[in-house]
């Protein structure tokens, strides 16, 4: 009767915070388009193009979970943090606004046609007819920088509590600069020599230090929380990331029924070395691995030749193990979590809930050890 209970309780406060999200999204969309206002009524000598924010503005309405904002909020709140004015909308909308300015410039080195079921901001600007969309989505993307940048100014906090939480978000923006360097430079024959360890350390850098552990660090230090309370933080994050991508990982090769097909098979088409892919590798014959570099060498894949690869992933096990592994990792997140002194853990369990699959969240269940 006491699990019934506790369980009874788990989904009831579950609709209480999904009820609390939807306003908050509303929040969030109206900060967001009060950026995007700002920015077109420009600096007093002549405003920006409209139809170069209005694609700017349709950028940022891409559908997603807008993890990092609410991850945001609802850390400073499980440390004490009054969020209910809603002072805070801003700043952690400028958290969005540096996230669509990531996969502006991202979307722009992979070539990406598509983001989420819509055009990527580059390819808007093609079928609208601009001649140069490469150099307007780089200059798109400088735009929601900035934005982001000075919404960041307007954290209604102590002084000294916003330099530390900026000091710890540029820090990891550094850190994802550099991961982000190292996935880049991977090349095919790098199939054969790295670790599924090498591809995690990646992901903590490129994945886990900004969407996961800034968000979670930078609402604690806003909080006044101090530096040893913050290390706990970053070993929840680091492992909610490496999780994180891992499931992205994952979805591209198995994106499930109405996924667009030019947003499959991203990372082979883009020859990016994966976590799931050097699995493969280590456990697959010589002539498999050779032929995997060489398809990883080409420049344009074939069906044939993606269907080599899926095969072999599922034929050594690489998808189940990056399952199970994504699976161990929530598990050390969710004893982490319940390891956090703090008195109120509902809303911030359940937007890191939100984050991952329904298939998941029996790991991320309350712990009561």
């Amino acid at each position: 009767i006491m699990l019934y209970c506790a369980s009874l309780r788990w989904h009831c406060d579950g609709w209480c915070v999904a009820v609390t999200e939807v306003r908050l999204d509303r929040r969030l969309d109206a900060s967001l388009a009060k950026a995007l206002d700002d920015f077109t009524a420009g600096t007093g000598e002549r405003d920006a193009p409209r139809e170069f924010t209005g694609l700017l503005a349709r950028h940022l309405r891409t559908p997603g979970k807008r993890i990092r904002a609410k991850l945001l909020l609802a850390s400073y709140q499980a440390h004490g943090g009054k969020v209910s004015s809603g002072r805070l909308i801003p700043w952690a909308a400028s958290f969005e606004l540096l996230q669509a300015f990531i996969l502006a410039h991202d979307d722009l080195i992979d070539a990406a046609p598509s983001r989420r079921g819509r055009h990527s901001l580059q390819k808007e600007f093609r079928v609208r007819g601009f001649s140069r969309a490469e150099a307007l989505t780089l200059l798109g993307g400088d735009a929601l920088y900035l934005l982001g940048l000075e919404r960041l100014l307007d954290l209604p906090e102590e002084p000294s509590r916003i330099v530390r939480a900026l000091r710890y978000l540029f820090a990891a923006g550094r850190k994802t600069v550099v991961a982000e360097v190292d996935h880049l430079l991977m090349r095919p024959p790098d199939l054969l020599t790295a670790s599924p360890a090498v591809l995690e350390t990646i992901y903590r850098g490129k994945t886990a230090h900004y969407s996961f552990i800034a968000p979670l660090v930078c609402g604690a230090l806003t909080a006044g929380r101090d530096h040893c309370h913050v290390q706990r933080l970053e070993r929840l994050g680091a492992d909610l990331g490496v999780a994180f991508q891992l499931q992205d990982d994952l979805f591209d090769l198995y994106p499930g029924p109405g996924a667009e097909s030019d947003e499959s098979y991203e990372d082979i088409r883009n020859s990016r070395v994966t976590w799931i892919v050097v699995r493969a590798a280590r456990e697959s014959a010589a002539a498999e691995r050779e032929r995997l570099v060489n398809v990883f060498r080409k420049e344009k894949k074939t069906r044939a030749d993606i269907g080599f690869i899926t095969t072999l992933i599922e034929r050594r096990g690489a998808r189940k193990n990056a399952e199970e592994r994504i699976r161990a990792l929530l598990s050390r997140a969710a004893r982490s979590l319940a390891l956090l002194p703090l008195p109120d853990k509902r809303r911030l369990t359940a937007v890191i809930r939100a984050a991952f699959l329904p298939v998941y969240h029996a790991e991320l269940e309350p712990r009561t050890e």
